[in-house]
């Protein structure tokens, strides 16, 4: 390439980045006049308003077979008195509300539920029967926390509201960890309480509940609360409400943990795989396609090893005359497996038998390149054949398929994505794990792709280079 055809290159990537640049500084620019215009609410609500969309959304709180949370629905009041702005597209409520404390409640009367449960147990076990689940002693001590909570004493308090415009004339109640506890008595304490509790007294005697997880999942099913969300509701623009999904998206998907490593993690191992496996079957597969390569040409050229020659023709004949998949699952579940081999040394021999497929047709053709005075004159020298071919052919051969060597490492790299239909953790496997873990298919499916596009790339790049050195090398 000559400096003025460089110099081109170099102001057009400057012109395409300075208007790449330009473009995210408009943007940003754009988002943040437009997020502070509409930083206010469209319209105030009258208490009225805010009474019914309060009302409305607390009803749809408890699941259905929640007795007691229910109940306190159903008994609780909460009187808006006043509706204010506030910042960010909300609306502050001053409400008086009276309510029950499923604290205090649970706390007193704890012991008494788990020793219910514990002796409905131990009948069930004396009569033959399975041991009680979550329903069933949920459905057997519902009567004895419903009479306590009953007869609870009300609560009276003064609590702040928050509603919140997410789309135009659009409302919605802001239910955070310290509202629900405000309206339903220190519910998350609550369920703390109940998980963390050890023991119980059963006819004067201390037994322990400590793993007896029915017991515990079977009282707090009586107040369990459905259907709410503790995140402070997206008010952004459209514009800002999709960046923030996409990254919540992203830490959904990557950095949040699963058995303390994050999930990322999934795509990194598999990475490690996906790299063992196409190392180890390409180094297979170019010790099979010299080996096959030289045995034909040797056929061809000099009549003979006719039985090696036919054995090769049957390999290629089957190996680029089959899928690849199907070729794996043969070798894994017909062949390896029952010889107690694993799926990735089956992964390594399947793609490198493969892969000698066609790295013997690419050396056959660098040796067929080689002119056939080279072969003379290393017989002329009182060479061999197999020393002719070791010290003049082949090292001359290898250099003018080395670029395709290097292209069938590419198409090698993609093909291993097929191993996890053998149970291969490979980069494949890995975001479908992901993706099998946050039901999301967009992040890990194009993360997938973009780690294989970036490998590809880079070897891409390396092969380019090589085929520069190579010319240069040539032109000597």
């Amino acid at each position: 390439m000559n400096n003025k055809k460089k110099k081109k290159l170099i102001t057009t990537k400057r012109v395409v980045l300075s208007a790449l640049v330009l473009g995210v500084v408009i943007f940003a620019l754009y988002v943040a006049i437009s997020q502070s215009l509409a930083s206010r609410v469209s319209r105030e609500l009258t208490v009225e308003e805010a009474q019914k969309i309060v009302d409305e959304r607390i009803a749809t709180l408890p699941k259905a077979q929640a007795d007691i949370a229910v109940f306190m629905t159903q008994n609780m009041s909460v009187d808006v008195k006043s509706v204010e702005p506030g910042e960010d597209k909300s609306l502050v409520l001053d409400c008086d509300v009276v309510t029950y404390d499923i604290y205090d409640v649970v706390e007193e009367n704890l012991d008494k539920y788990l020793s219910l449960a514990y002796k409905l147990d131990h009948e069930r076990i004396e009569k033959g029967l399975p041991k009680a689940n979550s329903t069933v002693v949920r459905l057997n001590i519902k009567a004895e926390v419903n009479k306590d909570f009953e007869a609870a004493k009300r609560l009276e308090k003064n609590i702040k509201l928050r509603i919140y415009e997410i789309a135009d004339n659009e409302f919605s109640l802001y239910l955070s960890d310290e509202v629900i506890d405000s309206l339903y008595g220190n519910y998350k304490k609550t369920i703390a309480l109940v998980n963390n509790s050890e023991t119980c007294t059963v006819d004067g005697e201390e037994v322990t509940i400590k793993n007896n997880i029915p017991y515990k999942t079977g009282i707090i099913e009586c107040f369990t609360l459905n259907n709410y969300d503790s995140k402070k509701p997206d008010t952004s623009i459209p514009e800002v409400k999709w960046l923030n999904s996409v990254k919540n998206e992203f830490v959904r998907n990557f950095l949040d943990r699963d058995d303390g490593r994050p999930r990322y993690m999934y795509i990194v191992d598999g990475l490690k795989n996906t790299i063992l496996v196409t190392l180890a079957a390409l180094l297979i597969g170019i010790v099979i396609g010299f080996i096959v390569a030289v045995i034909r040409v040797t056929n061809e050229t000099t009549g003979a090893l006719d039985f090696g020659a036919w054995i090769c023709k049957i390999y290629l004949s089957i190996m680029r005359g089959t899928p690849l998949m199907i070729q794996l699952l043969i070798i894994y579940f017909v062949i390896l497996l029952p010889a107690g081999v694993g799926s990735i040394p089956s992964a390594i021999v399947c793609f490198g038998l493969n892969s000698g497929a066609y790295v013997s047709e690419i050396v056959r053709g660098g040796i067929m390149s080689v002119d056939k005075g080279q072969m003379e004159a290393g017989r002329s020298l009182g060479f061999t054949y197999i020393q002719t071919m070791y010290h003049i052919v082949l090292p001359q051969a290898f250099k003018a398929v080395l670029p395709s060597l290097a292209n069938e490492f590419i198409t090698l790299l993609k093909e291993t994505s097929v191993a996890f239909y053998i149970g291969v953790a490979d980069l494949t496997l890995g975001g479908l794990k992901i993706r099998s873990i946050t039901y999301s298919s967009f992040m890990p499916l194009v993360a997938i792709a973009i780690v294989y596009l970036i490998l590809v790339l880079g070897l891409s790049k390396l092969v380019e280079l090589l085929e520069r050195r190579l010319r240069k090398g040539d032109n000597r």
